[in-house]
């Protein structure tokens, strides 16, 4: 188990010793790469500017955009459609310094841990102006918006389906058949109680949703569960479970 305070106090007293803390925002990009079609890799690290990540306790999925400053005309050349996967792995500014440990920070979507994030639009492409006044043509930006592969199978797939048994269980079977969670962490605090439940037609992170409001833990009897996405996995937990 990760100690966060000592983690980050460990990370703090490196980089006061070493006279360079790092700054807000700062990231070491370890990889990031957009996957087009079965055999086009592209690495587009060193024209990303920004990486902004959100990931909300009453939301299921993880969500953000790159903002991209291009020379290289990627849209064109690189056929970006909006359909693409991406592979992406940072860890934030003064990680690197206390070694391997600190991996366990990372937010990582890279290909050893094969769950990429999908690209699903693009916006705010633009030409910077030049110092005259004009655009130029040989640079533009953008914001390309990724989300979790997950929250697009949820809109492609619906649930007819009878189950049985804990909810715990029927949750766990949701993520892992329905909606192909294998990759990533799925935590779930156990739920007392065999229920039963005919699923009409509807889709994954519904389905869920409508079992988290019948759910009772079995370690205290509490309910109000909640299930939501971050970079560190699936959760279904109860609110007391979180306190």
């Amino acid at each position: 188990m990760i100690n966060v305070l000592e983690s980050l106090k460990a990370i703090s007293n490196v980089t006061t010793e070493a006279g360079n803390t790092p700054a807000p925002g700062q990231v070491n990009l370890k990889q990031c790469v957009i996957q087009h079609g079965d055999g086009a890799f592209y690495d587009v690290s060193e024209i990303v500017s920004e990486i902004h990540m959100f990931e909300d306790i009453e939301q299921v999925g993880v969500t953000g955009y790159l903002q991209i400053v291009d020379n290289i005309n990627l849209i064109r050349n690189g056929l970006i459609l909006g359909e693409e996967l991406l592979w992406l792995k940072f860890t934030t500014g003064g990680a690197g310094q206390r070694g391997a440990d600190l991996e366990n920070f990372a937010v990582d979507y890279g290909s050893d841990n094969d769950a990429p994030l999908y690209i699903h639009k693009i916006e705010e492409i633009e030409s910077p102006q030049t110092s005259f006044g004009t655009t130029t043509q040989s640079v533009i930006t953008y914001r390309l918006h990724f989300c979790s592969t997950e929250m697009i199978t949820n809109d492609r797939v619906r649930i007819s389906k009878t189950y049985q048994g804990t909810i715990s269980d029927i949750v766990y079977d949701v993520m892992t058949k329905e909606l192909g969670v294998t990759k990533k962490p799925v935590t779930i605090t156990e739920t007392k109680d065999l229920h039963h439940f005919v699923v009409p037609n509807i889709r994954p992170f519904k389905t869920i949703r409508q079992m988290a409001e019948e759910s009772l833990s079995k370690k205290d009897d509490h309910s109000n569960y909640l299930f939501y996405e971050t970079t560190q996995g699936y959760h279904y937990r109860s609110f007391d479970s979180l306190l």
